[in-house]
Formats: structure tokens, C-alpha cells, sequence
């Protein structure tokens, strides 16, 4: 039997504007919170990449900044980490938004992925307009209780060709 093909919704980041939004040398750090595990800090540093992907390094971190595991560098191609954002367009909503983490305040567009199962967990994503990348905030529930979140601390990039350094902070 044949599987249906599934729509998508448009993706926040097209593949190319993240290969031009995160050059060699950014580094992101997420605090995760899971329920019933102590919360965590992923720490990324983008230490490679050309126009087909990127190679990310990656430490978790106790909230004390002590390191639990270093996960190594990884590579990824643009498309693949574009894919991370491919919600089913049957399921999914999209709508402008604002949010504010510790790294600041954001306008977003909010990914709403609501599953045709009511026992199924439903995930919120808040991509900034102007940072492409990973979703500054994530939210997923089950039941209306919170499972998982996920915020962006902060958001450092090398210094542009004019010489500032973005930064979230």
C-alpha cells in the first residue's frame, strides 16, 4: 500500500538563509527543561561550514556550567537542518507573534503543531524573524501539562563585514 504524501507548511528558514544567518564562529546556549530531570544548557558553536552545511559542536552543561557531556562535532547539510522545521501543513498553524526568553524579546512566528490525536503531544515554536536558526522558545505539552521547554540564554556571531558582533544579549 502506498503512503500518502504529506504537505508541509512553508518553513520558517529556507536553507540558504540559514547557511547566510549562522556563519563559522556563532554559538547558541538553550536551557532545556524536561519533566522530572534536572534542567539542562546545550551550548553549540558552529566551527565549520560551506554552501552545503555546517559542522556544529555540542556540550550539555549543568545549570552551574559544569560539564555533564561533550556530544563532539556533528556535521549536517543546510537541507537537513532546514527539515527540523517541516511541520504537516494539516496539523500545523502558523501566526505572528512575540516572545521573551533570556536572551530577549522577540518577535516570532509561532509553529503550532496540534496532532489529530488528542492524547498526542502538541509542540509550539517560536522561530525569530531575524535570527534564522532554531526556534528561540519551544514548548511541548501533553494534556495541557508541560513535557518539555526549551529557550534560547543567548546568541553570539562573529563580527558582520562592518564590524559589530550580533549578539541576542
Amino acid at each position: 500500500m502506498k503512503e500518502a504524501a504529506v504537505d508541509y507548511m512553508a518553513p520558517p528558514f529556507p536553507a540558504d538563509e540559514l547557511r547566510r544567518g549562522i556563519p563559522i564562529g556563532t554559538e547558541m546556549r538553550f536551557r532545556i527543561e524536561s519533566q522530572g530531570a534536572p534542567s539542562v544548557i546545550q551550548h553549540w558553536v558552529f566551527t565549520g561550514a560551506d554552501d552545503k552545511g555546517c559542522t556544529i559542536a555540542a556540550r550539555i552543561l549543568a545549570e552551574d556550567g559544569s560539564l555533564i557531556e561533550d556530544k563532539g562535532e556533528g556535521t549536517s547539510t543546510w537541507a537537513e537542518l532546514e527539515a527540523h522545521a517541516h511541520f504537516p501543513a494539516a496539523t500545523t498553524t502558523r501566526a505572528e507573534s512575540r516572545v521573551e526568553v533570556p536572551a530577549g524579546s522577540y518577535e516570532t512566528w509561532l509553529y503550532e503543531v496540534r496532532p489529530a490525536d488528542p492524547e498526542a503531544p502538541v509542540r509550539r515554536y517560536h522561530f525569530a524573524w531575524k535570527l534564522p536558526g532554531p526556534p528561540v522558545a519551544m514548548e511541548v505539552t501533553k494534556s495541557g501539562t508541560l513535557v518539555t521547554r526549551m529557550v534560547l540564554l543567548d546568541r553570539t556571531q562573529p563580527a558582520s563585514e562592518d564590524g559589530e558582533v550580533e549578539s541576542s544579549e
